[in-house]
């Protein structure tokens, strides 16, 4: 279960979506995803609040990133 108020890393949340860390990134990039960045480069990090993987877990089982 995804804690709302908890913040996620790419790999934690890479688990509880079924999705690779590459493609999380990218839908980052994309914005697609909110999440807050942390570093530059090759030592970016990403931290997802819990509450945005709910919204985007919500809008992509609904097809919404499609229309």
């Amino acid at each position: 279960m995804i804690d709302k108020n908890k913040f996620y890393s790419l790999l934690d949340a890479s688990k509880y979506l079924k999705m690779s860390e590459y493609y999380l990134k990218a839908f980052i990039e994309k914005k697609m995803l909110k999440a807050n960045s942390l570093g530059k480069g090759n030592g970016k990090r990403y931290f997802i609040k819990g509450d945005w993987l709910i919204t985007f877990l919500a809008k992509w089982e609904a097809g919404d990133f499609h229309k």
